[in-house]
């Protein structure tokens, strides 16, 4: 947000200030889709709608009050909700979320519904951090301007009344289902320890949903764990797969999905400019260019001045959304992921800009330790 603290000084010359003021926004090409001109540097054009807003510079604008509490709830069944119902940040649903909510889209069923223990309130219609209201008239709710307590919903617990509690520690149990609660072709230590133990249920269960969650470890956790899931064979039972640390190979090789593999898809590159090949199979695709497109002019906010850029020289390509360890979307519509190709043992060079071995070996080959001499420079 480069405005929030100098706008009125900026924009003079009748520009009203407001909550714009606050928004994020960078430098971009006059061909992006959302670019507008800039009426400080004339020729020059920015995108506010290429960046995500800063929650707290949206929540504290001087320029608008847009994402304060209104301190109203105008149409709300107050009979129903209560008559504060949303006028300040509260968690407004806890107390009989489930009741209130579980007939709407709102509820999960099969998940978690933590929201229930979110404090939240009304906001003006103009707050960007704000969602439409199925309550009320007109109203919008924002979740994002209100501190969150962090606390969990423990929906199979017997005390109905406060159910919105503190979490609780996401390490395995170290329990197993009941023998006759087991999947086919699963271990009696069925979740026990972090493992990827559904590979042998889903080979021995041909009609089960196969995909990458096949491959991906996992264990029993408590109902507090905030990245725990519902178990669809163990009643009351948890899970979950953020405890565990997935094991790359694996993954990428999983028999039941390729996610986590080359797509050979590069959907929304600009091949104009990267080339068409980009990204669509294992190849060190920056290397050649890597400060041209990614140094510290170009705006990405990616380039390490201090330890260096040795990424520019490894492999990598895109892979699918459903990988659940690929990297970030960066020009493509799908994921990036390093760990897809076998990585590389070369360097980038600040100097020369280019990638090449390692001093340590090209030293090592200046002076002859290298036995083949053949085989290390194709390397």
């Amino acid at each position: 947000p480069h405005d929030s603290e100098h706008c009125e000084d900026w924009y003079t010359g009748g520009v009203e200030t407001g909550m714009w003021c606050c928004s994020s926004w960078c430098w971009v090409s006059p061909t992006c889709p959302n670019a507008q001109a800039s009426i400080l540097w004339p020729g020059a054009y920015f995108s506010s709608l290429s960046c995500d807003w800063d929650v707290d510079a949206a929540k504290n604008c001087k320029y608008s009050n847009a994402c304060q509490c209104l301190g109203t709830n105008n149409g709300v069944d107050t009979e129903t909700f209560g008559p504060e119902y949303g006028k300040t940040c509260a968690a407004w649903d806890s107390t009989n979320c489930e009741g209130w909510w579980n007939s709407s889209s709102f509820w999960s069923t099969d998940g978690r519904n933590d929201w229930c223990c979110m404090p939240w309130c009304y906001v003006s219609n103009a707050c960007p951090l704000a969602d439409a209201s199925s309550l009320g008239d007109d109203l919008s709710y924002s979740y994002a301007v209100c501190p969150d307590f962090g606390e969990v919903f423990y929906a199979t617990d017997n005390d109905t009344q406060n159910r919105c509690r503190p979490p609780e520690s996401c390490d395995c149990l170290g329990v197993a289902p009941p023998s006759g609660m087991l999947p086919a072709g699963a271990a009696s230590d069925y979740g026990e320890t972090c493992s990827a133990h559904d590979i042998a249920t889903c080979d021995a269960n041909s009609d089960a949903a196969s995909g990458i969650d096949c491959c991906r470890p996992w264990c029993w956790v408590s109902e507090g764990c905030p990245n725990s899931s519902r178990s669809e064979i163990w009643p009351g039972k948890y899970y979950s797969y953020q405890t565990c640390t997935p094991d790359t190979d694996v993954l990428v090789n999983c028999a039941f999905s390729d996610a986590c593999r080359c797509q050979n898809n590069n959907t929304g590159v600009d091949t104009t400019r990267f080339g068409a090949d980009y990204g669509k199979s294992c190849q060190a695709h920056d290397a050649a260019k890597c400060f041209e497109w990614w140094g510290p002019h170009s705006g990405a906010g990616i380039w390490d001045t201090v330890n260096g850029n040795d990424w520019c020289c490894d492999p990598w390509c895109y892979v699918s959304p459903q990988c659940p360890i690929a990297g970030d979307y960066g020009e493509s519509a799908n994921p990036y992921f390093y760990g897809a190709c076998t990585a590389s043992d070369q360097v980038y060079n600040p100097t020369s800009k280019v990638c090449e071995a390692p001093p340590s070996r090209r030293m090592a080959a200046s002076e002859g330790e290298v036995e083949n001499c053949e085989e290390f420079f194709l390397i």
